[in-house]
């Protein structure tokens, strides 16, 4: 399984290293010339993240075929669809209930579908119900759809995807997160966390205890150990 990691901004050099695969927002890509250095000398996969617009004006600008435009949305889906060719457009799969949710599929053909943690709204859930829930649609995707699986909030949920090649990429914040409070991935999280970003780009404004990347890199190895 690939990995996307995130992180605040100020740690992007020093964790680069770890991507297999990139995430990009369109919009940042088109203003900004050192991201638009990077975008167009990656060689990894691309997520490209944004409103539709700015997403087609960077296709546009800057073709890849190694860019994979985010669609959050059905109606984003359909835009970007219409234009872009199916494989390059990224499907959101995500519902309030798990009918709506399966009513969707069809919807998504032909396209790569990414699946959130929170994949049903549930209130008050713990991590690893969030989890199984997310486990048993994820299963329930015909093999041949290339699934991107978007955070994880449970190690033990890898585990449900042996043997399943197609579940082929993550994006995650959690090694990070938890790296910077100094804590491990190992121990299962108590509940879901809440704005991660913002809590991480208020953890990097402090000084930083010396052992921090330490712990990062060891959760992002402990990570590495569960998806490959």
């Amino acid at each position: 399984m690939k990995l996307a990691l995130q992180c605040p901004q100020k740690l992007q050099s020093a964790l680069k290293p770890f991507n297999d695969i990139d995430t990009y927002d369109a919009e940042e890509v088109l203003s900004d010339k050192g991201m638009e250095k990077l975008y167009s000398e990656s060689k990894n996969l691309k997520l490209v993240r944004g409103t539709v617009n700015f997403q087609l004006d960077l296709i546009r600008e800057l073709p890849s075929e190694r860019a994979l435009l985010v669609a959050p949305d059905v109606e984003s889906f359909a835009q970007l669809r219409a234009t872009v060719p199916p494989h390059q457009v990224m499907a959101t799969l995500q519902a309030t209930n798990l009918q709506d949710l399966f009513q969707l599929l069809p919807l998504f053909a032909d396209s790569p579908v990414q699946v959130p943690y929170n994949v049903c709204t549930m209130d008050n859930a713990r991590p690893f119900t969030l989890s199984l829930l997310r486990a048993l649609v994820v299963c329930s995707i015909p093999p041949n759809v290339y699934v991107h699986l978007d955070e994880f909030l449970h190690l033990n949920e890898f585990y449900w995807y042996e043997g399943k090649p197609n579940v082929a990429s993550l994006s995650t914040m959690i090694p990070v997160y938890l790296g910077l409070q100094e804590k491990t991935i190992i121990e299962p999280l108590p509940e879901v966390p809440v704005d991660m970003e913002k809590q991480s780009e208020a953890l990097m404004k402090e000084k930083l205890p010396p052992g921090v990347l330490t712990t990062i890199y060891a959760n992002i190895a402990i990570l590495r150990k569960h998806i490959h």
